[in-house]
């Protein structure tokens, strides 16, 4: 306390004046001594007491606050703004004014009044939360305002209303969403829901799941009747087991699974979605607790991939039936980007946005969609096309102008042909065929999509219903498009020759591949490949479309003639002699015999254990043996051999046709399978499973025994596949 205490009232009662009001402005007033004792003894609860009982306007909380602060005081702005010679900042306080904004603190300038930041508190004033906030009180102390936020629990019950949804929460509703959980029972297992399905023989079904790992990790798809279907998907690694279905992840451990298969047989069977254990075990101890999550499952015909043939998607339903587990909602994180869910959908169910380019009917046609082009020397053009194989599946993309190319592409095995030429594969048959040039010269030209006959170029003898699927096409000079309406093949911008379009008549469906998937030949590229042989060998037509297709680099060892056995009459040790010649740094051999150690060759069949090259058995386990001398650490494959037709009679597969010792072409067949099984040599049964035989041969081949180009196509696209399956397998 100062030596003198000051006090403020709005009615100063002055005790020798016969208690009448002071005249204002009220300046500071001096308090006898003994009032100075009594309000230097109050306590600050006491002092804000002593401020209501003096009758101080806007019950000022901070008594001390205002002795320090204000020097002169006004009862209105009006009269403070009368009072110009004050000295320069001057501090005063208006506090009875009838507008309540002009109460306050002021301070002097050349006798000019301006308000200060400093304004006076309401202590009588309250402040309390409202609707979703709480708390507050009197304005004599400091308040807080609490605003309280959803627990996680709230947010996903969503029936709080006193609680606010902050974005945490918010974020936490978004990625959590009822999925529904598969659980394990207690004791022996086998978790399963099934429902049985119709099939209809020929049909080609793919059939998905939206999946996630719980405890468990690994979902199988499983029919064994009509639609025999045997796949796993490990939701740990996001991956499946044998490469051969496609996976894609939609985000926090989410992954749409499918599998594509074709019944065999119009019958009922079981479609089951299994849950297997870490060992991939069907049946397995359950613990009672663990289990996996599934969104949803779907299935439809690829022919018409719109259509949902299940009965229910969510396997909660009671179309389903649960066998050792239960099937309940469950709250789980929700995908990571929905849009990759839908897109993925898009893609599973495909758009009616492709046009298929139909040849006229007769000889000499040149079937051709076309636009021109204006070429300038030196720019970069890439002319790109979403093509897809019909009943033709040759795509030819040219110019006659001056970007002057002449590129083909196969839209069955995937391989382009012509300087500039590239093709990827987008999934489900679709591919990306692109041709990028640098205009050597100045011009105009034309700029087409021409339809290829199986073999050859054009003119070729159209039938008036065949042709291939186009999606889009595209022309850029130097990154700009040119063709800002490229996929309106039926409108005036493109020309057609001998050529009808139909307008958005196929679906464009593709798949998000792999890096691994769009690529044919990823398994075999850079490798080196040795292949024995007969004259199906030699001369090539299988060897140098299956060498592109491979991407290796390949050794033709086929021997005109020869037999793989010492025995034979004819190209004895042909084959087995060529062993020496085998590359050492070799990653893959390939060993076809058997048609003429069957036919003119006839060398002695033998039996199976036998190890030596005498007999046909026999040189097959000497020929493994010295391959594997030769090239250590080669893959060993054995192609068997197929029959011919009538055209050339020795070497069909009748039974009746028998060579010299009585044995037929099916018994060298099974000797090559025997001996492979045998010794663990992979087998690709191209006898038996390729398409060639005694009634097939006249497209295939050009004398009913050795392969045309049409052949060697088939061959190579046969025996591709089949190693594919080798190398998803590690076999290689």
């Amino acid at each position: 306390m100062t030596e003198k205490v000051y006090i403020f009232a709005k009615t100063y009662y002055d005790a020798t004046a016969d208690r009448t009001f002071a005249a204002g402005p009220y300046p500071w007033r001096v308090l006898d001594a003994g009032l100075q004792t009594r309000i230097a003894a109050l306590t600050g609860d006491q002092v804000t007491e002593l401020t209501a009982l003096q009758d101080v306007p806007g019950q000022i909380s901070d008594l001390a606050a205002l002795i320090a602060t204000a020097q002169v005081f006004y009862t209105t702005k009006a009269v403070m703004d009368a009072d110009t010679g004050q000295a320069d900042d001057t501090l005063a306080l208006v506090f009875d004014d009838s507008t309540p904004a002009n109460n306050g603190l002021y301070s002097s300038t050349s006798g000019v009044w301006s308000a200060t930041t400093l304004q006076l508190v309401n202590a009588s004033r309250t402040v309390t939360g409202g609707g979703l906030a709480t708390g507050g009180g009197a304005l004599s102390s400091d308040q807080v305002i609490t605003v309280s936020e959803a627990s996680e629990a709230e947010a996903l019950a969503g029936t709080a209303s006193d609680k606010v949804m902050t974005p945490r929460r918010a974020a936490a509703i978004m990625l959590t969403r009822p999925g529904t959980k598969i659980t394990e029972a207690s004791g022996a297992v086998t978790p399963t829901v099934y429902d049985t399905y119709s099939w209809t023989s020929g049909l080609t079904y793919q059939i998905e799941a939206i999946a996630r790992a719980g405890e468990r990790g690994k979902l199988n798809v499983y029919c064994s009747l009509g639609l025999i279907i045997n796949k796993t998907f490990d939701l740990d690694a996001g991956i499946s087991t044998d490469g051969s279905v496609l996976v894609t992840a939609l985000g926090n451990g989410w992954y749409w699974c499918r599998v594509t298969g074709t019944a065999t047989a119009s019958v009922n069977g079981n479609l089951q979605f299994r849950m297997l254990d870490a060992n991939g075990n069907a049946s397995y101890t359950g613990d009672g607790t663990s289990g996996l999550y599934v969104n949803s499952v779907s299935m439809v015909d690829t022919a018409a991939p719109t259509v949902e043939l299940l009965p229910e998607t969510q396997l909660t339903a009671a179309a389903w039936t649960k066998l050792t587990v239960t099937v309940a909602a469950a709250d789980v994180e929700n995908f990571g980007d929905a849009a990759r869910l839908d897109a993925a959908h898009a893609a599973a169910i495909g758009t009616m946005t492709a046009d298929k380019f139909i040849e006229a009917s007769g000889a000499g046609k040149y079937p051709s969609v076309y636009r021109s082009v204006v070429g300038t020397s030196g720019r970069a053009y890439v002319h790109t096309v979403e093509a897809k194989a019909g009943e033709r599946h040759r795509l030819n993309l040219f110019n006659n102008g001056g970007l002057a190319y002449d590129c083909t592409f196969d839209l069955l095995r995937g391989i382009a042909s012509g300087t500039g030429a590239s093709m990827t594969h987008l999934g489900e048959g679709w591919y990306e065929c692109v041709v990028t040039k640098t205009a050597a010269g100045t011009g105009s030209g034309n700029s087409q999509m021409r339809v290829y006959p199986a073999s050859g170029a054009q003119p070729y003898t159209g039938d008036g219903v065949s042709g291939l699927l186009v999606n889009s096409a595209s022309m850029t000079e130097d990154g700009t498009e040119l063709w800002p309406l490229g996929s309106v093949f039926s409108g005036t911008a493109w020309t057609k020759a001998d050529v009808t379009v139909d307008p958005d008549s196929a679906i464009y469906r593709t798949i998000n591949l792999s890096a691994a998937e769009t690529t044919s030949t990823d398994y075999f590229v850079g490798k080196k490949w040795a292949a024995l042989g007969t004259s199906i060998t030699d001369q090539a037509y299988y060897f140098t479309p299956l060498e592109t297709l491979l991407g290796v680099t390949g050794q033709n060892l086929g021997a005109s003639g020869g037999s793989i056995a010492s025995g034979a009459h004819y190209g004895s040790l042909y084959i087995y002699n060529e062993i020496t010649n085998i590359d050492a740094a070799s990653d893959l051999v390939t060993i076809e015999a058997g048609a003429n150690d069957f036919g003119t060759g006839n060398s002695t069949l033998g039996a199976l254990g036998d190890t030596t090259t005498a007999t046909f058995y026999g040189a097959l386990y000497a020929s493994v043996v010295a391959i594997q001398a030769q090239a250590a650490n080669a893959l060993i494959v054995f192609l068997t051999p197929y029959g011919s037709d009538s055209r050339t009679a020795g070497y069909t597969a009748l039974p009746s046709n028998t060579n010299a010792a009585g044995d037929t072409l099916l018994d060298f067949q099974n000797a090559v399978r025997e001996v492979a099984n045998l010794l663990g040599i992979p087998c690709i049964d191209v006898g038996g499973e390729a398409g060639f035989g005694y009634l097939s041969n006249t497209t295939w081949t050009s004398d009913g025994l050795h392969l045309n180009t049409l052949g060697g196509e088939r061959y190579a696209d046969y025996v591709k596949a089949k190693l594919d399956e080798l190398a998803v397998a590690r076999l290689i």
